[in-house]
């Protein structure tokens, strides 16, 4: 016991063992992608563990890049630019906006270790 006054904690060590972290979830990113196979095997509709975006890039491919409609306003305050002193605007074409590879990346960029890919099917047969 100590000799100056104060309030003293003593703890009994517990005979129970100590509750360890262990993963209880894991994501799953289903969605179109550039190609989808490993090795000459097809991955289309085959979930696939990846731990990082190098593997994703690897096996399912570069990002999708979007298409675009350029129409002429009339009104200045719906366009976006200024071309041979005619107002513009642009916008995306209808179906052409995909985000899995953007949120795979974010993903591993935010810390994530391993995930599941599902992909449905390839750009091409989107768009």
């Amino acid at each position: 016991m100590p000799h100056s006054p104060g309030i003293y904690i003593e703890e009994n060590p517990s005979a129970l063992p100590m509750v360890k972290e262990v993963n209880c979830s894991i994501p799953v990113f289903i969605g179109y992608t550039q190609k989808a196979g490993r090795r000459g095997k097809s991955l289309l509709r085959v979930p696939v563990k990846i731990n990082s975006f190098k593997e994703y890039v690897s096996w399912f491919g570069d990002c999708f890049k979007p298409r675009f409609i350029v129409s002429f306003e009339t009104a200045p305050e719906l366009s976006d630019f200024i071309s041979n002193h005619k107002t513009a605007c642009i916008r995306y074409a209808p179906n052409t906006q995909l985000y899995m590879y953007r949120a795979v990346e974010l993903f591993f960029a935010n810390g994530g270790h391993s995930c599941y890919v599902l992909s449905t099917g390839l750009y091409g047969h989107k768009t």
